[in-house]
């Protein structure tokens, strides 16, 4: 179901005006905008957006991300679900279960987020505040990639994703982890928070889910993280600075010993389940309250 973002009456259609008060939401190219006035007053660092876009589709980082994704799609979500994946970025997500047989809409309250996944074939694309969002019991599945550590109340922000869920609907979503590797890179990305696992299922739970699974993973990353954010932190006081990309724009050979080290951790969590990671990655479904 959606409903008018002004006097909260069902819409018969999203492109149709409300037929209670008359409101109807803006179309631009192929998006639906139903708050546009937010995505125009929200200043968006333009540093961390073309930071992100530039990440290659094989960086260890996507590349990673993506594998530990489809095996939990496969296991939990069919390909007739309905799926909204909110936070896009660049779309690289998108594009890649749309390969495996996925159908997704994809939501953002920037629209120049948004832009950057027209000409995909998706169902819809919505710009929206996401604490005043217009879909009630809409979807079977929510995909939030490193999104959720940005919500300044995440509890909020979660009971907000439960709206959005048909009965018994799944939330799949990844952060990131362990607040020791907390750093400017982290503060520049405009995270509020890393997570444990604990405090991750702690948050999810009382939004109205239960976790059904939840896994750390980038274990062989952490030493590299806390030892290159440290480097950071220290020749910074030197006057020396990196670009904020320069985490994502390594070498060739680097990226190829990092996809190794990821193909090694693949292989060993078959067997076991790692303590740490500097990500997470879970599987929740929405229950009743």
């Amino acid at each position: 179901m959606i409903i008018c973002p002004k006097c909260n009456k069902e819409l018969a259609r999203k492109d149709v005006p409300c037929n209670i008060c008359g409101y109807s939401a803006a179309v631009t190219g192929e998006i639906v905008c139903f708050h546009k006035e937010v995505a125009e007053d929200f200043e968006r660092n333009e540093e961390l957006v073309e930071a992100y876009s530039s990440i290659s589709e094989n960086h260890f980082f996507s590349s990673t991300r993506k594998r530990k994704v489809i095996k939990l799609m496969e296991r939990y979500v069919p390909l007739t679900d309905k799926i909204l994946e909110i936070g896009p970025g660049s779309g690289y997500m998108m594009r890649y279960l749309i390969k495996n047989g996925y159908r997704i809409d994809c939501a953002d309250n920037i629209i120049k987020t948004l832009k950057r996944c027209e000409g995909e074939d998706h169902y819809g694309l919505y710009q929206f505040d996401i604490m005043e969002h217009p879909f009630r019991e809409e979807y079977d599945v929510v995909l939030l990639f490193d999104v959720l550590e940005h919500a300044e109340d995440d509890l909020s922000f979660l009971k907000r994703i439960w709206l959005m869920l048909k009965p018994k609907g799944k939330i799949i979503l990844t952060v990131p982890a362990l607040m020791q590797l907390w750093s400017e890179w982290d503060e520049k990305s405009g995270h509020k928070r890393r997570y444990s696992s604990e405090n991750l299922e702690k948050v999810i739970e009382g939004a109205g889910f239960k976790v059904q699974e939840v896994k750390y993973f980038f274990f062989m990353t952490i030493p590299f993280i806390f030892a290159v954010r440290k480097f950071k932190d220290i020749i910074k006081y030197f006057g020396i600075r990196f670009g904020f990309g320069s985490e994502y724009n390594m070498p060739k050979y680097v990226n190829a010993i990092m996809m190794s080290l990821m193909n090694i951790e693949d292989l060993l969590s078959k067997h076991i389940k790692y303590p740490l990671g500097s990500s997470i990655i879970m599987v929740a479904e929405k229950i009743d309250q």
